[in-house]
């Protein structure tokens, strides 16, 4: 099987179950959907209920941390007419992951503080090219 044959399978093959699954439900419109998946009334027995109380319960990320985390989401999917990534709470997803799954939230919060140094490190160097060109005394003092 070729690419091009691999690619048609994929796509109409996912028309296929979508097409599939929008049969599959019947009296349920899709805002009933969204709102029950929004409250968390989605299925769940009574001890995993008390496990996600308990999640939410806690802050994993400081404000700081949780806005560097919405941008970042939306640097890598911009909001759109179908909404934005704050629309669909993906930082609060991030989150909720490193809450659940404890070996998330190191990585996580290493690679948001490497992230801020980094960026912080370039806005320096960009000031003083700036400087430099317009210029300002761009040797270096000790």
């Amino acid at each position: 099987m070729d690419r091009r044959d691999s690619l048609k399978s994929l796509v109409f093959g996912s028309i296929g179950v979508g097409v599939l699954l929008q049969g599959c439900v019947s009296g349920v419109d899709s805002e009933t959907v969204a709102n029950s998946l929004k409250k968390f009334n989605y299925g769940r027995t009574p001890s995993e209920k008390e496990y996600d109380k308990l999640l939410f319960s806690k802050k994993c990320f400081t404000n700081n941390q949780m806005t560097l985390i919405s941008k970042i989401s939306n640097l890598i999917l911009p909001p759109n007419e179908f909404g934005s990534i704050n629309d669909a709470e993906v930082p609060e997803l991030i989150e909720f992951m490193a809450k659940d799954i404890p070996s998330y939230e190191t990585p996580l919060k290493e690679g948001l503080v490497a992230l801020n140094q980094n960026s912080n490190e370039k806005i320096i160097f960009n000031i003083l090219v700036i400087m430099c060109i317009n210029g300002s005394e761009c040797t270096k003092k000790s």
